[in-house]
């Protein structure tokens, strides 16, 4: 098979790793297709070299000429058509709700090469996060295969009236790459100063960041939490609000906040957080790592795109008032019956062996032929 994988953006690059190595090592012939959404160091080449990925046969560089997402994914969308010209490959892989799996899925739906969505059927039933839920519709409505985390996932695609034929439920690449980064051994408690009791703390979420009162409430719950340490992983986009909200200068001076930008190393970003007591965090991604260590989470956001996590008592939603977050901080650190209950979950994204199920099922389906399915006969289903 010759098989393009795309992704732009640290957490799929995460989560597509072992998917990539995967198609390698069964021989196929794998291109990696970076857009470049994100493109700063310790988000692309540092990441790279830190899963031990090969760098991308073809890098985009949409991210840094892009002034707005709108330019984004039209960037993304005229320069991937070019590449599927090129190499007209069997079959193009994305990846999750990003504007890189929009724009890819698009692309190749138009060039009629069949469309591989891994980490489908993610929905909240509401505009939020935003424009991830955007993302990811788009994304399945412009696929063939669809790859769900979990069975709830597959529903919300058979609602919507994609074909059960094509639609499988595989569990969660992020477990097959945090086991792999698990093993590895990473002396992160003198390098970055941890100290009990910790708490993991990051929000990133743009409907956050570029609104005050939302953005406010989990900094000042946390610089009123002083019987806890913090460990805050800085986005750009989180110390460009700290600065414009003028919320920077007392995170930095609080002696039980420590503060690091974006870490590069995954396999370091693991090892924090299984020396973390709790995380505090709008993730998306963070919920399946946590739920899989056994590390209870809590959701700074008003909908979750995993609720799987919160039905299985891994994760809580807590919100974004100041008071709700506190409130629920304490409970999960101090409460040592909830507390248990929240590590005692089970992980619902199977046992680190997704990405050879997904290659698998692609296999089995590519030998099988007629990949690309137009309707043969007459059809009232939608009548």
């Amino acid at each position: 098979m010759k098989v393009v994988i795309a992704f732009g953006t640290k957490p799929c690059t995460i989560k597509m790793a072992p998917l990539v190595k995967e198609c390698q090592n069964r021989g196929h012939e794998t291109y990696i297709l970076y857009t470049g959404q994100h493109w700063s160091p310790n988000l692309y080449r540092e990441l790279f070299d830190d899963l031990e990925l090969r760098y991308p046969d073809y890098n985009l560089k949409c991210g840094e000429e892009s002034y707005s997402l709108v330019q984004l994914a039209t960037n993304i969308m005229m320069r991937t058509e070019h590449i599927l010209k090129e190499l007209k490959p069997d079959m193009v892989f994305t990846h999750g709700d990003t504007a890189t799996s929009m724009s890819v899925s698009l692309a190749a739906n138009l060039s009629l090469i069949p469309v591989f969505h891994v980490e489908a059927g993610l929905r909240t039933l509401s505009k939020e996060p935003y424009p991830e839920q955007l993302n990811t519709r788009i994304s399945d409505a412009a696929s063939d295969v669809y790859f769900a985390p979990v069975e709830k996932n597959a529903q919300f695609l058979r609602n919507e009236g994609f074909p059960e034929s094509r639609i499988f439920v595989v569990g969660n690449t992020v477990i097959d790459i945090a086991k792999w980064a698990a093993e590895k051994d990473a002396n992160v408690i003198e390098k970055y100063g941890l100290k009990k009791p910790l708490i993991y703390f990051s929000i990133h979420r743009r409907e956050t960041t570029m609104n005050q009162e939302r953005f406010s409430g989990p900094v000042e719950a946390i610089l009123e939490l002083k019987e806890y340490n913090f460990f805050v992983s800085m986005r750009p986009g989180t110390r460009a609000a700290l600065e414009k909200y003028g919320l920077l200068k007392s995170l930095e001076d609080a002696p039980h906040i420590t503060i690091y930008d974006s870490i590069p190393s995954y396999i370091e970003t693991i090892s924090i957080m299984k020396n973390c007591d709790a995380i505090l965090s709008d993730s998306g991604s963070m919920p399946e790592e946590a739920s899989a260590m056994k590390i209870p989470f809590m959701t700074a956001r008003y909908v979750c795109d995993r609720p799987e996590t919160i039905s299985g008592g891994s994760n809580i939603l807590v919100g974004l008032e100041k008071d709700s977050i506190i409130q629920n901080v304490r409970k999960v650190m101090d409460d040592s019956e909830f507390r248990q209950s929240m590590v005692d979950a089970t992980s619902p994204y199977g046992d680190g062996d997704t990405s050879k199920k997904i290659m698998d099922i692609s296999e089995k389906l590519f030998e099988e032929g007629n990949l690309l399915t137009f309707e043969k006969e007459v059809t009232e289903k939608n009548v």
